[in-house]
């Protein structure tokens, strides 16, 4: 009988339904040919360039979720079991659950790592975290330490409670994760700290996730011959006339990275002024913090924000003898010259690299986040 009201009415089972069928939609299109633009990788590509087609493709996996939940309905009132429908990718699925209750941080890598970029759909969370915080009693007990911070700033609660960029086993806890499920991400927020994802965010997740996993590759291996050049003595500047062939290398691999993973594309060239403010303000607390600052890599943030400031005052100087407060204006090359060297540099640290690309890589110092 519930079954039935669910799929009148909908319900969490539906949707959870429909996030099942989208996994096993999106690990088929992902290994079929596109059927229009030969240039794409997969017809999952293909699906995600279109918004169009994209919004087909959901609809699609409601409808179906919407059948089977009608035939589990019906097989409820007529069968003495339940009717259950396993994945084509059940193996895979069930290798996947295992290592989240071993080791949630590390999970997706290990996975991945193990079986392949084309299993990036297996990977994709049903649920998100609001504020940063993994569902294990480590990253619970952070959160409690820190949870005035955390509940002012969401958005640095991983980096804070230690999920970013940790090597350190943590088990997955039921009990963590259905408290989160119920509590708000601060006092008078209609958000809880962890909540279904959307279909729309579900179905582009693998695309968004592999999109930043090939960029960042990639900037290793740009950063990699600037640095090489820079130690025979020429310059790491990206913009440098020497390098211009590293220069065309890179515009080649991000035209590569646009139209394989389209809807990464849109999400790393779409700028939130706001956001980045807050974020900003938020990573400048946590590098206030006493205790918080004792750990190398926000030792490593605090030195960013010091030269960040060196940047911004020169900026400032240049304003009011008449120039341009922008780091891109023609008069301010050799201030965004050596940002870029310097960004380079902190992107080299071990310890402060994931920091980095998770929080820092578009920081383009602009005017609106200077009072950050």
């Amino acid at each position: 009988m519930k079954r039935a009201k669910g799929y009148a009415a909908g319900s969490d089972e539906l949707e959870r339904l429909v996030l099942q069928v989208a996994r096993d939609r999106m690990m088929a299109h992902r290994n079929a040919e596109p059927i229009g633009d030969g240039n794409f990788p997969n017809r999952y590509a293909e699906i995600m360039a279109n918004p169009q087609s994209q919004n087909e493709f959901m609809a699609d996996i409601r409808k179906d979720a919407r059948a089977l939940l009608a035939a589990r309905a019906f097989a409820s009132t007529t069968l003495p079991t339940s009717m259950m429908v396993a994945s084509p990718y059940q193996y895979y699925l069930d290798q996947y659950r295992e290592l989240r209750k071993k080791d949630p941080i590390n999970a997706d890598d290990l996975f991945i790592e193990e079986f392949g970029n084309e299993f990036f759909s297996i990977v994709q969370r049903t649920t998100k975290t609001n504020n940063g915080v993994s569902p294990t009693i480590e990253s619970y007990e952070e959160f409690q330490k820190y949870q005035p911070l955390i509940e002012s700033y969401p958005q640095i609660g991983a980096l804070v409670t230690g999920t970013a960029g940790s090597d350190v086993t943590q088990r997955f806890n039921e009990a963590v994760y259905r408290r989160q499920q119920s509590q708000t991400v601060s006092p008078g927020s209609p958000d809880k700290q962890r909540e279904r994802v959307p279909l729309e965010d579900f179905i582009e997740g693998p695309d968004i996730k592999e999109g930043w996993l090939e960029y960042r590759q990639m900037i290793d291996v740009r950063n990699g011959e600037l640095d090489s050049r820079f130690k025979l003595g020429g310059s790491k500047s990206l913009s440098a006339k020497a390098n211009g062939d590293v220069r065309e290398w890179y515009q080649f691999e991000m035209d590569r990275l646009k139209n394989e993973f389209p809807a990464w594309y849109r999400t790393f060239s779409v700028t939130d002024k706001l956001k980045d403010t807050n974020k900003l303000a938020a990573l400048r607390a946590v590098a206030a913090d006493e205790t918080l600052s004792l750990r190398p890599e926000i030792e490593d943030l605090q030195g960013y924000f010091d030269d960040r400031q060196i940047v911004i005052d020169e900026l400032k100087a240049r304003h009011e003898a008449g120039g341009s407060k922008s780091l891109t204006a023609s008069g301010n090359v050799d201030i965004a010259e050596w940002w870029e060297f310097t960004r380079m540099q902190y992107r080299d640290i071990e310890e402060f690299k994931d920091l980095f690309d998770r929080y820092l890589s578009r920081d383009e110092v602009d005017e609106v986040t200077w009072s950050s």
